[in-house]
């Protein structure tokens, strides 16, 4: 199992990043980038998976400064979602992991202007798993791919329109096999 208690600095497309204490990197959280030199890290565990965050943390890359952001935390603690921006707008989470046996289908939205998560049911992903990887295109969709839960890794891909907040199964754009924690 791979974890981090400290890091004091991370280089990240020419930014440098600081402070993740004692939660998981966001890989295993959520990330997500807005358009502004922001970065919101949401979610994660402790390095056992004991404790489970909904914490937000918002980091300046210019300032190279990260401060909790209490109206930006998750609406469930959860680790091992995936996140994806839309970087003008806002930010999503969707799936993760309550605990070590319980996944969701929860999709939260991060507005970037007001710093605010709310839960948007229609944003959630067609099954509950964790570790699942997303991208986007940065202006219209992204998409939530592959993932697991105590029995079953999954192949499934879900497209979330960022116009209507809306995810559903994309079959077309399946992972060829069934993986989680894809890169």
């Amino acid at each position: 199992m791979l974890s981090f208690d400290r890091v004091e600095l991370l280089e990240f497309g020419g930014s440098r990043l600081r402070k993740w204490l004692g939660r998981w990197p966001p890989e295993f959280s959520g990330c997500c980038c807005a358009a502004s030199n922001k970065m919101y890290t949401l979610g994660g565990g402790d390095t056992f998976l004991a404790v489970q965050y909904a914490t937000c943390d918002k980091t300046d890359m210019n300032a190279e400064a990260t401060s909790a952001v209490a109206s930006g935390n998750l609406s469930s603690a959860r680790y091992g979602g995936g996140a994806a921006a839309n970087p003008s707008t806002a930010g999503y989470v969707c799936g993760g992991n309550t605990n070590t046996t319980t996944w969701v289908v929860t999709g939260d939205k991060l507005v970037y202007s007001t710093d605010t998560t709310t839960a948007t049911s229609s944003s959630n992903l067609s099954v509950a798993r964790g570790q699942v990887t997303a991208q986007s295109e940065r202006s219209t969709k992204a998409y939530f791919a592959g993932g697991f839960d105590l029995t079953v890794k999954y192949a499934t891909t879900d497209k979330l329109t960022f116009s209507t907040d809306t995810t559903a199964a994309q079959a077309s754009a399946d992972l060829s096999t069934a993986r989680s924690a894809v890169a």
